[in-house]
């Protein structure tokens, strides 16, 4: 069975929850905090299902991720200069894979996956941000084509800026 995306429910959330906890934890085991220990709140996750963005990678039936999906950013239009591809543009953001399935390449997977489902909904770009001591998710972006926009102050923090045409 291949690898799936799907559409987040309320039912999830605690499901959700424990894989964003992990991914915090395996941020700390590498040496730096991206997320912070009440991030991403629980309310974030809520929004994200009930706008329609949050989504669930699932290998055979069984969920192996979180990422959320938006049409627009009103943090990215703040920063509107810095990007190179204009027009309709996707973001991924909560990007989190849980534990039993860290170290398999899964992350390339789940963005190939979520460039489809935005590509879907009309975008020709996507946009990411990653903390500069991530090393895994620079490598990651880098490795799926995604080209570095500098860093960049963030309202969130200072944030490596990626951007891929699509």
């Amino acid at each position: 069975m291949s690898p799936t995306l799907r559409a987040a429910s309320r039912t999830d959330i605690p499901e959700i929850m424990l894989i964003l906890a992990q991914g915090r934890e395996a941020q700390r085991r590498q040496g730096f905090t991206q997320w912070a220990d009440a991030y991403p709140p629980q309310q974030a996750v809520e929004t994200d299902i009930r706008l329609g963005r949050g989504y669930l990678f699932e290998v055979s039936g069984v969920v192996a991720a979180y990422v959320a999906l938006a049409c627009e950013d009103s943090e990215y239009e703040r920063l509107s200069a810095i990007w190179h591809h204009q027009g309709p543009y996707g973001t991924i953001h909560r990007l989190a894979i849980a534990d039993g399935f860290r170290g398999r390449g899964l992350a390339a997977s789940v963005l190939a996956l979520a460039e489809d489902r935005l590509k879907s909904l009309g975008v020709s770009s996507v946009r990411v941000d990653t903390g500069e001591e991530n090393a895994v998710m620079q490598r990651v972006l880098t490795r799926a084509q995604y080209v570095s926009r500098g860093l960049h102050a963030f309202v969130w923090g200072p944030r490596i800026a990626f951007e891929k045409p699509l």
